[in-house]
């Protein structure tokens, strides 16, 4: 009777065959058929090795949850490019990573938001209106002589002149 090991090794040999047969002598139309019973032993042979390395060969833990999570992403890889979906993928990736996505909620303001805007808007150019309009009072005043600039009915400060 065949151990566990050896069935499993046996097995394999035999995925091995199937395969290089279905490429190389049996006459199977080539296209989307071949390329799925390809993918097919494929990932059974990738499998049968995962579990004959999960149960026999000896090493911690940790290393060997990586060492499937390695073999699981490369299958699928495998199987993506068989199919021709690798570049798709990729490209999508690319275009996710390079584009800032936003909520359209985010960029509109709630209707209590968007006027206390306005209403600092609109206080902000009232105060800029009103420093403008005091600077060219002073401007005007600094052009008259030194009384008159004294009695100007909207200066409350005393020009003092010291010779």
């Amino acid at each position: 009777m065949l151990t566990m090991p050896a069935a499993a090794v046996l097995s394999l040999f035999l995925m091995g065959m199937i395969l290089w047969l279905i490429n190389g002598f049996i006459p199977v139309p080539a296209g989307r058929i071949k390329t799925l019973l390809n993918v097919v032993l494929g990932l059974i042979v990738v499998g049968i090795g995962l579990w004959l390395i999960n149960a026999y060969v000896p090493m911690a833990g940790v290393i060997k949850g990586i060492l499937n999570i390695v073999v699981v992403i490369a299958a699928c890889v495998g199987v993506l490019q068989a199919f021709g979906l690798w570049e798709p993928v990729v490209n999508m990736a690319r275009k996710i990573r390079n584009h800032r996505w936003t909520h359209p909620e985010q960029d509109q303001q709630p209707a209590i938001e968007k006027a206390a805007a306005e209403k600092a808007a609109t206080e902000k150019t009232a105060t800029e209106e009103a420093a403008t309009e005091r600077a060219a009072r002073e401007k005007a005043s600094s052009d008259k002589p030194a009384t008159e600039r004294a009695e100007s009915p909207h200066d409350s400060a005393v020009t003092v002149i010291v010779k």
